[in-house]
């Protein structure tokens, strides 16, 4: 991560322009929407006024009226050719963001993760019936491929009344941030590794005990295979998932599944909106920052974890040459018996 220098001073001379041309075209928008109120409303009162008038006086009300109406219609057109403020914002600021980053990586405002890529991490279990989601981040850290997004998954449930009405509501399954990326070897079953310092955690999975007490307080790890998930818990994983943790210091939970690494840090708060408060923009230094932490987690995970890929692939030829090694002591035995 580069230093907090480096970034005030790409604040400075990139992002500062963009924001006050952001807040400008947010300005424009809502002096549109003042005048769209104020000549609707003009155009009532002359409907009033013209009734209990003259015809001259209701045949220049009339052309009065069309002219605020065309105008309106014009202003309505033009803004639905343009960008809204959010668009502008996140066009300028969170993509210019993410090419500061790194200049390879794509994003679209609009995409979002896969709903199928989502369900196959098996980090949840309800029916995900409300799947929404945007700021879609894909690129490269060495040679893995990741992507990501903001969720906000809901699950529908519905419930009946003593009159035998149906009550339907929507519980949240998951809002924050869904991370996944390819790896170099392929999983038979799913080992989840879930925090659990804020929240009850529920298993579905047999329990994998872990000899270690910092990881212990932070972690609880299930397994559908026990073999994959001593061989992905080498120390020095358990070293980065404990960074990780403090990275964002919230609830964050990992999926060893497949193919693939899968990511999903939970958050309160939009992660990639723009601040507005009433007519008035704040964007400071902080929140700026806030956001570059955000689309960094992309490259910590895999810097962190890329790290002990190798390990992984280490531990596996370890095993076969000990199992090749113990086969042949056991025929050469044969042999000499």
């Amino acid at each position: 991560m580069i230093s907090e220098k480096e970034l005030k001073a790409f604040y400075k001379e990139k992002l500062e322009p963009q924001l006050n041309s952001s807040e400008e075209s947010n300005d424009s928008s809502s002096n549109k929407q003042t005048f769209f109120k104020i000549s609707v409303a003009g155009v009532v009162i002359f409907f009033f006024i013209s009734v209990f008038t003259s015809f001259q006086i209701r045949l220049t009300v009339l052309l009065f009226g069309l002219s605020i109406f065309f105008s309106i219609f014009s202003i309505l057109l033009k803004k639905a050719s343009t960008p809204s403020y959010k668009e502008n914002f996140k066009e300028k600021v969170v993509k210019s963001i993410i090419k500061f980053i790194d200049e390879a990586w794509t994003y679209s405002y609009y995409d979002k993760i896969r709903k199928m890529d989502y369900e196959k991490s098996n980090l949840f279990r309800d029916s995900a019936d409300v799947y929404e989601g945007d700021d879609f981040c894909e690129g490269v850290v060495g040679q893995t491929r990741f992507k990501s997004s903001e969720l906000h998954i809901q699950n529908k449930k519905v419930t009946n009344t003593y009159r035998s009405n149906k009550n339907i509501c929507y519980d949240l399954l998951f809002k924050g941030f869904f991370f996944q990326a390819d790896l170099s070897r392929s999983y038979s079953g799913s080992t989840i590794i879930r925090s659990k310092r804020y929240r009850e955690v529920e298993c579905f999975f047999p329990v994998v005990h872990v000899e270690d007490s910092k990881f212990s307080e932070l972690y609880v790890v299930e397994s559908n295979n026990l073999v994959e998930a001593n061989a992905i818990l080498t120390p020095e994983t358990r070293r980065a998932l404990i960074k990780l943790y403090y990275y964002h210091n919230r609830e964050i939970d990992f999926s060893f599944t497949g193919k693939h690494l899968y990511c999903a840090v939970s958050f309160n708060e939009e992660l990639f909106e723009p601040s507005v408060s009433g007519e008035q923009t704040d964007y400071d230094f902080e929140y700026i920052k806030k956001i570059y932490s955000l689309l960094y987690f992309n490259k910590e995970i895999l810097q962190e974890l890329n790290l002990t890929a190798e390990v992984y692939a280490d531990e596996k030829d370890k095993t076969i040459t000990n199992k090749n090694t113990q086969n042949d002591f056991q025929r050469n035995t044969q042999r000499f018996l």
